[in-house]
């Protein structure tokens, strides 16, 4: 089985062949106020107004929108949020899959990216709980995706297939390997991304915070491409001893046989 390799901004994403993410476009239900039974699969939501995220007001509005998931996403398949209000809470089937403060003591201010969620089965009621004490933050709401994070890294040969969506070339056995850079996923849902194959035994994916740690000089690709071959703890930890000033996310996968 071939795998593409999907090189993400925030999240690592392997995925069996055909690696398709599907935009969870909506339209959403939405609705001001708070009630958690609003979280339910089965609340009836027809009287709520239909929307296409976001909605501009001050307190807690709710987005619902039940989704079917294809067929070619394999089990469990994964949600991802590129972009979520700071103040939120997400249900799946009436579960609370992820959540950020606690309503009525919500410190946290978050933007960007969440941690991708795995649920199994066919038909999944997304809600999504937002509070503001002043206008909805969800000014730049971006359409989430759902896909599959299943499959055998490597194929036949020792072969893996590479997509870029964001980050910086990874290596292959100490060398660079050149592929096509790509915009971050999410950003646009109908981008398309280029695959190029390759060989090897080992890979290693950095974010770009280890080529930019700095420390009055970064600490660039040439010193990123001569400690490749090192484990994940020795690569991020070296770019921090130099001078974090970004995320450091360092992955290595090697091929036993």
């Amino acid at each position: 089985m071939r795998l593409i390799c999907l090189l993400l901004l925030s999240i690592g994403l392997w995925a069996a062949e055909p690696v398709q993410l599907f935009p969870i476009e909506g339209p959403w239900k939405m609705h001001f106020g708070d009630d958690l039974r609003w979280a339910t699969p089965d609340f009836d939501d027809s009287a709520w107004d239909t929307c296409q995220p976001p909605a501009q007001g001050k307190g807690f509005a709710w987005y619902r929108h039940t989704v079917k998931v294809p067929t070619e996403i394999a089990q469990p398949a994964s949600f991802w949020f590129p972009d979520l209000a700071d103040e939120s809470e997400i249900y799946a089937n009436g579960k609370l899959v992820l959540q950020y403060g606690e309503p009525g003591k919500w410190y946290t201010f978050r933007r960007g990216p969440v941690p991708p969620i795995e649920l199994t089965g066919r038909e999944v009621t997304l809600a999504i709980r937002i509070r503001s004490k002043t206008a909805f933050s969800v000014t730049q709401w971006r359409t989430p995706q759902m896909g599959s994070r299943t499959g055998s890294l490597f194929g036949a040969g020792g072969s893996v297939v590479i997509a870029n969506a964001g980050h910086p070339s990874p290596y292959c056995d100490g060398v660079e390997v050149e592929v096509e850079a790509g915009l971050p996923l999410g950003l646009i849902p109908d981008a398309v991304y280029s695959e190029s194959s390759h060989g090897g035994d080992r890979f290693t994916f950095v974010s770009d915070g280890v080529v930019e740690a700095d420390n009055g000089e970064l600490f660039g690709f040439e010193r990123t491409r001569e400690i490749s071959g090192r484990t994940a703890h020795e690569i991020s930890g070296a770019a921090k001893s130099w001078g974090q000033n970004d995320d450091i996310t360092v992955v290595t996968v090697r091929r036993e046989a």
